[in-house]
């Protein structure tokens, strides 16, 4: 199913829609407002890319998971190999696609996630309905119900504001935090268990043992070449493991505060 409307720049931050990198979501919606589409005075978008022709790599989607009531088109896919017209899509989108040299890489898991949805009034250049999804990582093929939502005309209208540009709004959504951890094994440890564990209803005590391993384990991880573009890939993987994990669990057998 599909999630809360997002309305305003704090809803998008706080869907955690397009981050951090190396995901393209956010740079993605960005081009989408500023260049692929009219915002009319009646509150209607209109198209100005072409999503019926592929351009910029716009093909149908196929709703195979019954996500949405319609078919529509879905536009985010990096690969030219299978979406060539893809490749004309700005820089600022494409940058952090394939920055490893290795396709097993744990960077390209993120790189190329995250896509917008689209619906076309039929034989008319209006857009009914925009939508943000990511791709399912624990299902191959599939798009994330639980990660996907609806994009107001107003936040449209927020995105296409002539003072916002892009370096501004990526910092106001918080895009590159989390980047700067020192690499103190130590440090990065806090990190990785203040990300994952912050917020849960009750003193997890007996997590210290588990606090111990990860310590270890960034020690290690910190001697290895390219911490950096790895990086990347840990801070995704910490918020994605605590929502999949903690978030929607209704008991965690812990110690009383």
């Amino acid at each position: 199913m599909v999630q809360c409307q997002l309305s305003t720049l704090e809803h998008l931050q706080s869907s955690g829609f397009g981050r951090p990198p190396p995901r393209h979501g956010l740079q993605l919606l960005f081009w989408f407002a500023k260049h692929c589409v009219t915002l009319e005075f009646n509150n209607s978008l209109v198209s100005d890319c072409q999503p019926e022709n592929g351009c910029y790599g716009f093909h149908l989607f196929g709703n195979i998971e019954e996500l949405l009531p319609l078919a529509y088109y879905l536009v985010g896919n990096l690969n030219t190999e299978t979406y060539p017209a893809s490749a004309n899509l700005p820089a600022y989108v494409t940058e952090y696609y394939r920055l490893s040299n290795n396709p097993d890489s744990v960077t390209t898991l993120y790189d190329n996630l995250d896509r917008i949805i689209i619906s076309l009034r039929v034989g008319t250049r209006v857009v009914e309905t925009v939508y943000v999804t990511e791709h399912d990582m624990f299902v191959s093929g599939r798009f994330s119900p639980d990660n996907t939502h609806e994009v107001s005309p107003a936040l449209i209208r927020a995105l296409q504001s002539p003072e916002l540009d892009l370096s501004t709004f990526l910092t106001h959504m918080g895009y590159y935090q989390g980047m700067q951890v020192a690499r103190n094994p130590s440090a990065i440890a806090q990190w990785f268990f203040g990300t994952v564990f912050q917020g849960l209803p009750c003193s997890c005590s007996l997590m210290f043992p588990l606090y111990i391993s990860i310590s270890v384990f960034f020690f290690f991880i910190t001697r290895v070449e390219r911490f950096s573009t790895q990086y990347t890939s840990i801070s995704t993987f910490c918020t994605s493991f605590r929502s999949r994990h903690f978030d929607r669990c209704p008991h965690i057998d812990c110690l009383p505060a």
